[in-house]
C-alpha cells in the first residue's frame, strides 16, 4: 500500500499553503494509479489502498483535474475481485470513510466543478436496468415481468439513442460522456452489466456508472419482498442513491434525469425524486461552500428542483395485443394528471433552459415505447426534432430482426443482404459502437455466405424436369472422386467410398414440400420444384461423405434489378454453361441446357440445424452439374 501524502494539503480559506505544480501533477497521477490498483484487491473497505488517500490526492490535485478525475472514478468501471465497483459513491458512502473526509471530500467538489451554462443542452441519464432497458428473463420474475420484447439480451428498440441524444455530451470535456444504471442489483453482482449493456457504455473507451442496491445479508430479505410483491424498500434504496449521486455532482442539479419501469417501485421513487431541491445535493448548506457563486456553482436556487424530469415505461406481461398491464391506460392517465399537477414544470429561473424549443416542459412522463417518449419529450422541448428523428431512425434499426449478424451465422444470403441494406439505409453514421461491430462483422462474412450458395441459373422456357449430378467434392480432408479410387465396375474388391446428398427446404415448418436423396448417378426433380421455387424457400443440399457432412444452399438466377445494393452482384464467377453431353449423365435425354456450379460446403454438427460462419474454414468444397431437361421424370 502507497503511503498517504502528509505533505500534500488542502486549499482552504484558513491560509494553509497550496501545493506546487507538481504536487498537483503526482496527485492526479497516484489517484489514477491507486484507482486501477483497485482492481486487485479483495474488496473494499479496510483492504482498498485508495480509500485512506483518496480525499487529500483530490485536494492537492489542480483544480482544473477535479472534474476530470471525479468522473474517471465514477466511470471507469474497475471492479474489485468480490464484484463491488470501486468508484466515488462508494468510497465516499460506503461507511468506512471519517466524516471529516467526507465533508472535505464533498465539499472539493462543490467548490472546483462548475456548472454549465443554463442553456446549455445536456442532461445527466440515469436508469433503472431490468424493464427498462430490457425485459428482466428471469423466469421468477424476480428482476422483472415485463414480455413486450425479446428476452435474449437486446435492449428495448431505440434506447441506445436515447440515452446519447439525452445526455449530448454534457461530460465529454471530461473524458467523455456516460449513463448511470440504477440498479436494485447488490453491489456484488454489478460487474456483469458492462457486458451486458455495452450498447450503453461503448465499446473502445467503455464509460458507466453503476449505482448498486444493498448488499449483504439484506439481498435475501429484498428476493423475499420481490416475490411477494412488496417494493417499497427498493424504491426507497434508490431514492438514496439518487441523492449520494447528486451530492458527488451538484453542478449538474436541475438536469438530472431518471427512467424507470412501473413493475417494481420505480413509480413511487420517481414520485419522492421530482419533489428533491437543489437543496439535497448540498447536505452541507451552500455557504460552507467558499466562492460556490462565484464560480458558477450556484446557477438555480436552493429551492429549484434537482430532478429536470422523470419517465416511466409501461410494463406488458406478454407480447400480444391486449394482454395485461402492469398499470391500466386508464390508471396511467390518472397517474400522469396527478403527479403533473403534483410536479409542474419550473419556473424560469429555477430550472435550465437548454435553449428551450417546444412546449410545456412537463417533468413526468409515462411511455410505451422508446419512440413514444421520444415524441413527448420532443413535444415538450427536452429534446429537438432532429434529435427525435435520430431515435426514430435507431428504433427501426434495432427492429431488423434477426439482425444481420444472426442472418450471417445463418449462412442466410438473402437475408443476409436485405438485412445489410436496410441498416444502411437508416443512417449507419448513427449506429452506435456495437451496432457498428456487429455490422462490420456481418458484411466481413459476405464472401464465405456467397461462397456456400450456388446459383443453379434460370429454367429455359419448356423445362419440365430437372437433374443434379454430383461432379467432385473435397470435405473432411477426402477427395471424390479420388485419383487412385476404383471405378465403378471395376474387377477390384474393395468397393469405392462415394457421398451422398439430401436436397430439402430449411425454411421449411413441415415437410409438405418433402426432400429428395441421392448418391453420384444424381436426382432428377419435376421442374417447377416447390423445394426450389416456392416464396421463401431456402433449397438446402446436405452432403455426407464418410463420417463429415458439409452443406451448400442453392439460389436460382434473380434478374438484375434484385435490390442487392453494394453487397455484391449476383453475376457469378464460379459457374459456367456446359455441353448438354457433358452433364446429363447415363440416360440423359431432352437436354434443354446444362450447367456447372461450385461452391463451399460448409460444416455443420449437432448443436444445430444452420452452420455458423465461423465455422467455414473447416469445410469443404463441392461441384455440381444441373441439367435442364423437356421431358418429365417418369412417375414413381
Amino acid at each position: 500500500m502507497a503511503e498517504p501524502m502528509d505533505a500534500m494539503t488542502f486549499c482552504d480559506t484558513a491560509g494553509r499553503p497550496r501545493p506546487s505544480t507538481g504536487q498537483h501533477v503526482a496527485s492526479e497521477r497516484l489517484l489514477l494509479a491507486l484507482h486501477e490498483q483497485e482492481a486487485q484487491q479483495r474488496s473494499g473497505g479496510r483492504h482498498s489502498a485508495l480509500l485512506p488517500q483518496v480525499a487529500e490526492l483530490f485536494a492537492s490535485m489542480s483544480e482544473e483535474a477535479v472534474p476530470r478525475c471525479r468522473a474517471v472514478l465514477d466511470a471507469e468501471l474497475v471492479f474489485r475481485q468480490d464484484g463491488s465497483a470501486a468508484d466515488l459513491r462508494g468510497l465516499i458512502f460506503c461507511g468506512d470513510m471519517p466524516a471529516q473526509q467526507q465533508r472535505e471530500l464533498l465539499a472539493r467538489l462543490r467548490a472546483a466543478c462548475h456548472a454549465p451554462p443554463r442553456e446549455r443542452r445536456g442532461l445527466v441519464v440515469l436508469s433503472d436496468v431490468d424493464d427498462t432497458l430490457l425485459p428482466g428473463a428471469d423466469a421468477l420474475r424476480i428482476a422483472g415481468s415485463d414480455r413486450s420484447w425479446h428476452l435474449d439480451g437486446r435492449l428495448y428498440p431505440g434506447v441506445a439513442r436515447l440515452h446519447v441524444e439525452l445526455r449530448h455530451g454534457l461530460r465529454d470535456e471530461h473524458g467523455g460522456d456516460y449513463s448511470v444504471l440504477l440498479t436494485a442489483r447488490p453491489p456484488s453482482l454489478i460487474r456483469s452489466l458492462e457486458a451486458k449493456f455495452r450498447r450503453i457504455a461503448g465499446v473502445r473507451k467503455p464509460r458507466m456508472a453503476i449505482l448498486p442496491g444493498v448488499g449483504g445479508t439484506a439481498v435475501i430479505g429484498n428476493v423475499f419482498r420481490v416475490l411477494t410483491g412488496n417494493f417499497a424498500r427498493l424504491g426507497h434504496t434508490k431514492l438514496n442513491r439518487m441523492k449520494e449521486y447528486a451530492q458527488l455532482f451538484p453542478d449538474y442539479a436541475g438536469r438530472f434525469v431518471f427512467i424507470g419501469d412501473d413493475g417494481q417501485a420505480d413509480l413511487v421513487a420517481a414520485e419522492h425524486m421530482l419533489g428533491l431541491t437543489v437543496r439535497d445535493a448540498l447536505p452541507f448548506g451552500a455557504s460552507s461552500v467558499a466562492g460556490a457563486k462565484d464560480k458558477g456553482f450556484a446557477v438555480l436556487p436552493s429551492k429549484a428542483p434537482l430532478m429536470a424530469f422523470v419517465a416511466i415505461k409501461a410494463c406488458y406481461n406478454g407480447k400480444q395485443e391486449g394482454e395485461k398491464e402492469a398499470t391500466a391506460k386508464a390508471e396511467r392517465a390518472q397517474q400522469v394528471f396527478r403527479i403533473r399537477a403534483a410536479h409542474p414544470p419550473a419556473p424560469e429561473d429555477c430550472s435550465i433552459s437548454m435553449d428551450a424549443v417546444g412546449g410545456v416542459r412537463h417533468r413526468f412522463f409515462y411511455f410505451d415505447e422508446y419512440l413514444d417518449l421520444a415524441e413527448q419529450l420532443a413535444g415538450a422541448g427536452w429534446l429537438l426534432p432532429e434529435q427525435r428523428d435520430a431515435v426514430q431512425r435507431a428504433v427501426q434499426r434495432d427492429c431488423i430482426v434477426p439482425t444481420p449478424l444472426e442472418l450471417a451465422r445463418q449462412c442466410d444470403l438473402v437475408g443476409l443482404r436485405a438485412g445489410l441494406e436496410a441498416k444502411r439505409a437508416l443512417a449507419i453514421d448513427e449506429m452506435d459502437e456495437v451496432e457498428q461491430e456487429e455490422y462490420a462483422a456481418a458484411h466481413q462474412q459476405m464472401p464465405a455466405v456467397v461462397s456456400a450458395h450456388l446459383c443453379i441459373g434460370v429454367a429455359p422456357e419448356g423445362t419440365k424436369s430437372m437433374r443434379l449430378r454430383l461432379a467432385g467434392i473435397s470435405l473432411g480432408g477426402s477427395l471424390w472422386p479420388a485419383p487412385d479410387a476404383p471405378s465403378e465396375g471395376s474387377d477390384r474388391g474393395d468397393a469405392p467410398r462415394v457421398p451422398r446428398f439430401m436436397l430439402w427446404d430449411a425454411a421449411a415448418e413441415g415437410s409438405s414440400s418433402g426432400h429428395w436423396e441421392g448418391t453420384v448417378s444424381g436426382i432428377r426433380l419435376p421442374w417447377p420444384c416447390e423445394v426450389l421455387t416456392r416464396r421463401g424457400a431456402r433449397p438446402t443440399l446436405d452432403v455426407s461423405f464418410g463420417s463429415s457432412v458439409g452443406r451448400c444452399y442453392l439460389l436460382l438466377e434473380e434478374p438484375a434489378s434484385s435490390t442487392l445494393g453494394s453487397f455484391g452482384s449476383n453475376k457469378r464467377q464460379d459457374s459456367e454453361d456446359l455441353p448438354s453431353h457433358a452433364a446429363g449423365g447415363p440416360g440423359a435425354a431432352g437436354v434443354a441446357a446444362a450447367r456447372a456450379v461450385q461452391g463451399t460446403l460448409v460444416p455443420f454438427d449437432s448443436s444445430g440445424p444452420d452452420p455458423s460462419c465461423e465455422r467455414l474454414s473447416g469445410g469443404g468444397h463441392i461441384r455440381l452439374h444441373i441439367t435442364w431437361e423437356a421431358d418429365a421424370p417418369a412417375s414413381s
